[in-house]
């Protein structure tokens, strides 16, 4: 009797101890858990930028490869003269000493136009090391026959273009944004600009004409090594076949040509 009655009074100090024990049990987990989740949403963030980034870049470059837009009125309303400045200034362009600006202008906007759906831009931040900063960035050969891109240049026809964007990302997990406020994200693209007319295009220098080399002839018997083995049936590296001695081909100077140079008894 005592016995039972000293089990039962430790299943109750039990019972009352579980509710407290759960209690710590969750307050160390909590704190892991709780940073796991926050690090898998940053982490999905840095990697929904990155592919915005690239989108842009993409966009930017194929829209700068057709040489868009074109300097000529001729072009109608998608020419430099027509769309005017992408900030609306009423400033125009002048044209043709201003096309390359015009050009880069563009195509800053279009990248950027690109990213901005997929990006928490601030149009007004020019500090590059700023969170929420955008930055486009255009460089191109200025001549076919140079070897060093040009800043803020996109580039000449027929030569590579490159498109570069760059976006500082918010870090906005506390535990994490005292240590790295922001994660810089770049990438580049390069493509080759279109042969279009406009803009002082340039016509690149004919590569010379390949030589075509003479036929092998191992023996210098006058037959080539093909002709010998594919049509005379002859060795390619014995000029006299037949050892009857006479030339298997039609081009000996030592000794006299063989017409039958597969027959040791007739020449």
């Amino acid at each position: 009797m005592k016995g039972c009655r000293m089990r039962q009074k430790r299943e109750t100090r039990y019972r009352d101890a579980r509710p407290g024990q759960s209690l710590v049990e969750f307050s160390l987990v909590f704190p892991i858990i709780l940073l796991l989740i926050m690090t898998l949403i940053e982490t999905s963030r840095i990697f929904q930028a990155f592919l915005a980034v690239g989108y842009a870049a993409r966009t930017a470059a194929r829209f700068a490869v057709t040489g868009a837009p074109p300097m000529m009125t001729t072009h109608g309303p998608e020419s430099c003269q027509a769309l005017g400045r992408p900030d609306g200034s009423p400033l125009p362009y002048a044209l043709p000493g201003e096309y390359q600006t015009c050009r880069v202008d563009w195509i800053k906007h279009v990248g950027r136009e690109a990213a901005m759906p997929g990006l928490l831009v601030n149009d007004l931040e020019t500090n590059v090391a700023r969170p929420n900063f955008l930055g486009v960035y255009v460089s191109g050969l200025a001549t076919f026959s140079s070897e060093v891109s040009t800043s803020d240049h996109a580039g000449a026809p027929r030569t590579p273009v490159e498109i570069r964007v760059v976006y500082n990302h918010p870090v906005t997990n506390p535990f994490f944004s005292m240590l790295l406020p922001t994660v810089r994200i770049s990438r580049s693209i390069q493509m080759v600009n279109e042969p279009w007319d406009g803009g002082g295009a340039e016509v690149p220098p004919e590569l010379p004409t390949a030589t075509a080399l003479p036929p092998l002839d191992s023996d210098g018997d006058g037959w080539s090594d093909v002709d010998e083995r594919d049509i005379h049936g002859t060795l390619p590296g014995n000029p006299d076949t037949d050892n009857d001695g006479y030339w298997d081909g039609d081009g000996s100077l030592l000794l006299p040509v063989d017409d039958y140079p597969l027959d040791p008894d007739n020449h």
